[in-house]
């Protein structure tokens, strides 16, 4: 449900978790690896269809204020300036089994969102998003894609709600081998 007024905003409460990890580190057994995590991030997400204002530079963390980041792009409107973007809050901590580790059922893998990046241990950071018509996280720990499974770890996850529609977005990290 967008949250707003009329004359102000049109924006969407969406939350992001991220993984607090070290580097992952090679075993014994060829293909597998350790991956040493101490707690998560859950950050509040507003995501704005539609606003007037734009966030002054002291709402920022770095100048004592509550904001991460933000990105905002102007829209055509007979109005005058109007923007849509997104504002990222300062992050709270939480247990890293809040993320999820395991598949969910629902919802299905969107292949254009798909992205692999190996590095030289050939640990593979994976990207994707899941979509879905139910609210909550969507999670799949293992995908199959150019003819491997890669298998691992979620490293970050983030829910939101489908602009003008009712369908829900999961976008997924994992750091996996195949």
């Amino acid at each position: 449900m967008p949250i707003g007024d009329c004359d102000k905003s049109i924006y969407y409460v969406d939350w992001q978790y991220t993984l607090r990890a070290g580097t992952p580190m090679p075993t014994d057994n060829p293909g597998t690896f350790k991956y040493h995590t101490f707690m998560a991030e859950k950050s509040k997400i507003h995501s704005y269809s539609y606003t007037k204002s734009l966030p002054s530079s002291n709402s920022f963390r770095g100048q004592y204020g509550q904001y991460v980041s933000a990105n905002f792009s102007r829209l055509l409107d007979q109005t005058g300036d109007v923007f849509q973007g997104k504002i990222v809050f300062s992050p709270i901590y939480i247990d890293e089994d809040a993320i999820g580790h395991g598949d969910t059922d629902s919802g299905f893998i969107d292949c254009t969102t798909l992205s692999v990046s190996y590095n030289i241990m050939g640990i593979a950071t994976v990207s994707f998003s899941v979509v879905s018509a139910e609210p909550g996280f969507h999670i799949k720990s293992a995908i199959s894609a150019g003819g491997r499974t890669f298998s691992g770890y979620v490293t970050s996850a983030t829910v939101s709600r489908i602009p003008n529609t009712t369908w829900y977005q999961t976008q997924v990290t994992l750091i996996a081998t195949t």
